[in-house]
């Protein structure tokens, strides 16, 4: 069995080709419509900061030894896990203010609903059987 490479190069190479999927899997993903530009920059910031970070070994070092990591590619993790909470916040403000818009707009739609049958019932008109919107396609 041949000998296996140095372990700093096996780390580096893993962490390059993992930033790299992840980038060609984000460019494949808002071309495709799957996800919204808008939401897509924080992870094209985290694969080009996690990209730098593996590139660059003497930044990657510095960063270790500022946080008191005594093993830098896990200094490298510890990035990561910086941006997935970044993301995970992010995503929770967006979903919060989705959350607040839907109560909005279904108190509205109850309001004009009441609105309606109450000129259906002073005008004398039949009223109109309610929509069935729950089976329509997005």
């Amino acid at each position: 069995m041949p000998p296996l490479p140095e372990y700093r190069f096996r780390i580096e190479f893993w962490a390059i080709l993992g930033c790299i999927v992840l980038f060609i899997g984000l460019i494949e993903l808002v071309r495709r419509n799957r996800l919204k530009e808008r939401y897509s920059f924080l992870w094209f910031l985290t694969s080009g900061v996690l990209l730098v970070f593996t590139l660059k070994r003497s930044w990657l070092e510095d960063l270790a030894r500022l946080v008191g990591v005594y093993y830098p590619p896990t200094a490298l993790f510890l990035l990561l896990v910086f941006f997935m909470l970044l993301i995970l916040i992010h995503y929770s403000t967006v979903i919060s203010r989705l959350l607040d818009e839907k109560q909005a707009i279904v108190q509205n739609l109850g309001l004009l609903e009441a609105r309606v049958r109450e000129l259906e019932a002073t005008s004398g008109a039949r009223p109109s059987p309610a929509p069935d919107i729950s089976s329509s396609a997005d």
